[in-house]
């Protein structure tokens, strides 16, 4: 059996076809994934500038200095916000200014302690921190 002139010359067209459309189809792909790597890229640098920066601002150890509790203040806007980061634990605070002088730390022994958060005007806020 032998193809005919006009069988082998729709072979081809349908050859011809579909070598286009996988063509276009490899061409519109590559353009849809360079836009999603350029955007993925933007939306990771524009995750890193805008994230708060963390300053140690002050660090309290135990009597026995077994355990230690730091203050770090996170330049937050409006107003900065308060971490208090003990035994991979952390405690947030807001609408209390970042100062050494605003906090006390009273331990009660190497594993226990109070936390005093002297708050605007307010009643000071007492944390009790375990490290148990």
């Amino acid at each position: 059996m032998h193809l005919s002139d006009p069988d082998i010359e729709i072979k081809n067209r349908l050859t011809a076809q579909k070598t286009k459309t996988l063509a276009i189809l490899g061409c519109f792909g590559t353009i849809v994934f360079g836009i999603l790597v350029i955007l993925l890229s933007a939306w990771i640098f524009w995750g890193y500038v805008t994230t708060p920066k963390e300053t140690l601002i002050m660090t309290s150890e135990s009597p026995n200095e077994q355990n230690r509790i730091e203050f770090f203040q996170i330049d937050e806007f409006p107003d900065p916000i308060l971490k208090v980061k003990y035994n991979n634990r952390y405690i947030i605070k807001q609408n209390i200014l970042p100062s050494p002088d605003r906090i006390l730390v009273e331990w009660k022994n190497d594993t226990e302690a109070n936390v005093i958060l002297d708050g605007n005007g307010n009643e000071p806020d007492v944390e009790e921190i375990n490290f148990k």
